[in-house]
């Protein structure tokens, strides 16, 4: 639940009389690691994922500046082979951002203070982590972009059993590329 409170001071803290609904959707091809620092339990594996993002939001500042609630849904794909650990499945993260967006650059940072990701039927893992996008605006609203999400997974669930492993959490990196449409 500590994740409605930036949601809730987003809603109602006082925006300019100016400010108006805006909205940045796009999808994405990344490429990158999952795994442990120290592989005592996981080994790290090479992913690969296709995500999807929804960020509807308040436009401010000459339109230049959006806030909003980032929503990413995302399909992990283990592109690497092992029987140690199988990371393949989706993901689903959640948090505020901002996207700065001037005549053909687009900056984009959020915070995804809810990330869940299952991977096996019964095994799951929750965290948190941080975003960035760089785009570049080809057509009206429409920009390709670079993307940076790096996610730390404190908590593993195996079905009903809840596990700590803040002190070797899992690691996500991915890095890709894609198009995004801007409202």
């Amino acid at each position: 639940m500590r994740f409605l409170l930036p949601v809730a001071l987003l809603i109602l803290s006082p925006l300019p009389a100016q400010a108006e609904f805006g909205l940045h959707a796009g999808g994405d091809i990344e490429v990158g690691a999952m795994g442990t620092s120290t592989a005592t339990v996981y080994e790290s594996r090479t992913m690969g994922a296709f995500g999807l993002q929804l960020m509807p939001g308040y436009r401010t500042m000459g339109k230049t500046l959006l806030l909003g609630l980032m929503l990413n849904l995302r399909f992990h794909s283990q592109l690497s082979s092992g029987t140690t650990a199988e990371f393949s499945g989706r993901s689903f993260l959640l948090g505020p951002a901002a996207a700065l967006e001037f005549t053909k650059v687009k900056l984009l940072v959020g915070w995804d203070i809810r990330a869940r990701h299952s991977a096996k039927l019964t095994t799951s893992y929750s965290g948190s982590g941080l975003r960035f996008l760089v785009g570049y605006r080809f057509a009206p609203s429409i920009s390709a972009d670079l993307h940076l999400i790096t996610t730390k997974y404190k908590t593993r669930y195996i079905g009903e059993e809840e596990t700590n492993i803040s002190d070797d959490p899992i690691k996500s990196t991915m890095v890709g590329i894609g198009l995004s449409l801007s409202y």
